[in-house]
C-alpha cells in the first residue's frame, strides 16, 4: 500500500508539471492563436515574417474586437492584442530585453514576454489569447 501511495504521488507531480508546462507557454502556433481569437469575436490577422529575420521571428497576430456603446452618445470601445511568435523562448526573451522599458513593464499596453510569445494589448485580450 506504502509504494502504491508513493507511484501515486509521483504521477501526479508529473501530471501537475506537464500541465503548467503546457499552459505556459501559449497558443502552439500563428494559427491557433487566430482561431482563438476568432472564436471570441475579434477580427484577425497574421502577418508573416520575413526570411531570414535576425530576431528570430515568425510572425505576428493582430487581433482586434470593437464595440459600439450608441445608448450613451457614439462610444467605441474595443479590446485589442498583439502577438509575435518567435522560434524560440530564448529568442523572444532576447527581442524582448532589446525592447522593453523598464518604465512601463506593469502597463498591459506596452510588451509582455511569455514562453516564445511576446505581446502587448488590452487584458481582456491578453487573457484569452494566453
Amino acid at each position: 500500500m506504502k509504494k502504491f501511495l508513493q507511484v501515486l504521488s509521483l504521477a501526479m507531480v508529473l501530471a501537475i508539471t506537464l500541465i503548467g508546462m503546457v499552459a505556459c507557454g501559449g497558443p502552439k502556433d500563428l494559427e491557433s492563436a487566430k482561431a482563438t481569437m476568432t472564436e471570441a469575436g475579434y477580427s484577425a490577422t497574421i502577418i508573416n515574417a520575413s526570411e531570414g529575420n535576425e530576431d528570430g521571428a515568425i510572425g505576428t497576430l493582430s487581433a482586434t474586437k470593437v464595440s459600439l456603446d450608441i445608448g450613451s452618445g457614439f462610444n467605441m470601445e474595443g479590446e485589442h492584442v498583439t502577438a509575435t511568435l518567435f522560434e524560440s523562448s530564448k529568442a523572444a526573451k532576447a527581442y524582448y530585453e532589446k525592447h522593453v522599458d523598464e518604465n512601463e513593464e506593469d502597463d498591459d499596453e506596452f510588451l509582455h514576454v511569455k514562453g516564445k510569445w511576446v505581446y502587448f494589448g488590452t487584458e481582456a485580450a491578453i487573457d484569452l489569447l494566453f
